[in-house]
């Protein structure tokens, strides 16, 4: 029952994270607005912005590959999210994870466990081709797929809507989530050997 909790722990963090994803895009655009006044774009890539809470705290790190504004609409292309553990006081504890590859929603579990075995400093992955914000109404969308990723629990989903305003995250359709157990057991398995 503990691994439920946690799972449900997890994907209400990842709410919360959209949520400040769009609130960061609102704070990053706020240097657009001449842009999007003379009806022109501006672009970037590579980008890795780090997060923090109002106490300064790192909460998690924001990746992606490239995007560009056109008015009030900013695309994001290969959005990565790093959820980060609540033990992570620095950036320079955090590996960069611009390259990581996100694994199948149907990967063996020994093989994810193996995958996060590299991300001590992870709490949980939310990766999508591309997103949408639109600064007007608050909100970050997409109809291409979303993959949230975790120790015990994996979600894929077509299509997504975030609101700043409600703090809600909706999948949109063909929804598969893949509950891991195996991880709650090896889990205590290292509780007890730490105990010894």
């Amino acid at each position: 029952m503990e691994w439920i909790n946690g799972a449900i722990y997890i994907l209400k963090r990842a709410t919360a994270i959209i949520y400040a994803l769009i609130c960061l895009m609102a704070l990053l655009l706020s240097r657009g607005e001449v842009c999007a006044q003379e009806n022109t774009t501006a672009a970037f890539t590579r980008f890795k912005m780090p997060q923090y809470d109002t106490q300064g705290k790192l909460k998690f790190i924001i990746y992606g590959s490239s995007g560009h504004m056109a008015g009030v609409s900013i695309f994001l292309n290969d959005l990565l999210v790093d959820l980060l553990e609540d033990n992570i006081k620095d950036i320079d504890d955090v590996g960069d994870l611009d390259k990581v590859e996100i694994y199948d929603i149907n990967e063996d579990t020994a093989k994810v466990i193996e995958f996060w075995s590299h991300l001590p400093h992870t709490q949980a992955l939310i990766y999508s081709l591309d997103a949408v914000y639109n600064r007007t109404s608050q909100t970050l969308n997409s109809d291409k797929l979303l993959k949230f990723r975790s120790r015990f629990v994996d979600v894929d989903g077509v299509g997504f809507d975030g609101s700043y305003f409600s703090g809600e995250l909706h999948i949109r359709s063909k929804v598969k989530v893949v509950i891991r157990s195996g991880f709650m057991d090896k889990s205590k398995d290292d509780k007890n050997v730490k105990k010894q």
